[in-house]
């Protein structure tokens, strides 16, 4: 092999080694970017479930109190309708919209929120017939002219002996879209066969699933709540930038290669010295820094054709490593984006559900205490609706100042979703966890944010052995709504 043919090796491969090498970093940041937004759609879809399920557990609740209190069965008794109508009305909330209490024949006692509409009769509806025929009913069903999400069950009085039926059931409408969609960068629409009202999902850019979720009985076929997530503008825009350079990374390889063949066989002798430098990077006995001090070296001494040569790679060599800055730029920002949240600037939920499994892992292998608050704001809805989403969001934004300031080092704290937040108290007992909760009521409560007057009300869990993050959330969050339950602005565990 002649010198020429050695100068021309010992050029090209280090130079497609460092081509593969920024090809194959990129397609793996790539790679790695996208497993993480499937797993933010994947989370945010398990939110919406989530949520249509505790609704249907709220719905099922409010039923079987009902139908098993003795004052409700005696008020069936003698249809009286302000006794019912308040018990309905003791369980309203944005999950239960709606109660309908029946005579054993079909006919309305009793309407909540509705105090002054009775009388009618029900006795033709399908959710009559099936709760007369199976003493229960879950499903989807038209009530008033429209599908609901409805539950419903017999009274009887003494256990044993049936004197009515109670029905509650949440509209199908925008605001149960609205409730469903809080927390995620998106929104939820619902169609059936029957029902076409909200706007079909097309022309759309992002992440789609149909949520065919599953009742004892629909009258209405084919009911689904279609997700629609948004695509992320930085990923796309980093995708897209990463793309770019690696094009552009391909190019410039390709062109400085043709040049150096060119050059190097119309100059062949003043390349020599540039082959020993090729040839030690080759061995990697210089890096690519000591590289271009020696080709700037060589280009002192040499005519005016090699230096435009050695230009080229000092040109090339620096902007290699100028994309590889840009590349670790922009993988710092991704780091940052996938474990933050855009408003509030706290952890985001995913990263809360990885930190938590975490400390949950390591509470069971040393045998330690781990503790988390949930809490969630009072009346936000209210806050939004009179003052503004602006005025919202910066309540959101001082909330999270107020929680960085007064937590402890070692917890962790974010923004769980909506208006709720979650600290994870490391190595905290449910005693410990508590004080933590009532320091930050306490000062919550003598201080407004953007310039209004906010409560929380908080739920507060501590691990149990053997249990895992599904339970502790849940109780956490059982907890949460015992205190709205029992008038918000407070602390229940």
């Amino acid at each position: 092999m002649n010198l020429y043919t050695k100068i021309i090796y010992s050029t090209m491969i280090p130079l497609l080694f460092v081509a593969i090498i920024g090809i194959f970093q990129m397609k793996h940041m790539i790679n790695e970017l996208d497993a993480s937004l499937k797993k933010s759609y994947e989370s945010q879809f398990e939110m919406v479930s989530s949520r249509l399920e505790d609704i249907s557990k709220n719905q099922n609740y409010a039923v079987k109190i009902i139908s098993s209190t003795r004052d409700i069965a005696n008020a069936m008794e003698i249809n009286d309708n302000s006794t019912l109508f308040e018990w309905g009305m003791n369980f309203m909330s944005d999950k239960i919209r709606y109660f309908i209490f029946l005579d054993n024949n079909g006919i309305v006692i009793s309407r909540s929120p509705d105090e002054f509409r009775f009388g009618d009769n029900m006795s033709g509806s399908f959710v009559f017939k099936k709760l007369k025929m199976n003493s229960k009913y879950y499903g989807i069903a038209v009530i008033d002219g429209d599908e609901q999400l409805i539950c419903g069950g017999v009274i009887k009085k003494y256990g044993e002996y049936p004197v009515g039926y109670v029905i509650t059931y949440t509209p199908i409408d925008q605001k149960l879209s609205e409730i469903l969609s809080m927390g995620i960068d998106g929104d939820v629409r619902y169609r059936s066969d029957t029902k076409q009202s909200l706007d079909a999902l097309s022309d759309v850019h992002g992440e789609i699933k149909e949520l065919n979720y599953t009742y004892m009985d629909n009258e209405v076929k084919n009911p689904t709540f279609h997700i629609h997530l948004n695509e992320s503008s930085e990923h796309r825009n980093l995708i897209d930038l990463k793309n770019n350079l690696m094009r552009m990374s391909v190019i410039t390889y390709s062109v400085i290669l043709i040049i150096l063949l060119v050059v190097f066989r119309i100059h062949f002798k003043p390349y020599k010295q540039m082959m020993i430098s090729i040839q030690k990077f080759n061995r990697k006995e210089t890096d690519i820094l000591e590289l271009k001090e020696e080709l700037q070296e060589i280009k002192s001494n040499q005519n005016q054709e090699v230096s435009s040569v050695l230009n080229g790679l000092s040109g090339m060599i620096d902007m290699v490593q100028k994309n590889i800055a840009l590349l670790n730029s922009k993988n710092d920002q991704l780091d940052r984006l996938s474990k933050t949240d855009g408003l509030t600037s706290l952890y985001n939920r995913l990263y809360l559900d990885s930190a938590l499994a975490s400390e949950v892992n390591r509470a069971a292998r040393y045998g330690t205490s781990v503790s988390i608050i949930l809490m969630d704001i009072d009346h936000f809805k209210k806050i939004n609706d009179t003052f503004g989403h602006q005025t919202g969001d910066k309540v959101l934004i001082e909330l999270s100042k107020l929680l960085l300031r007064n937590i402890r080092s070692t917890d962790i704290t974010g923004r769980w979703g909506g208006e709720e937040f979650m600290i994870i108290c490391t190595e905290t007992n449910l005693h410990d966890a508590v004080m933590v909760g009532e320091k930050i009521h306490a000062i919550l409560n003598c201080t407004e944010l953007a310039e209004t007057k906010v409560t929380v009300s908080m739920g507060i869990a501590e691990l149990k052995q053997g249990e895992n993050v599904n339970g502790i959330i849940k109780r956490a969050d059982d907890a949460m709504y015992n205190a709205k339950l029992a008038g918000r602005n407070c602390i229940r565990t």
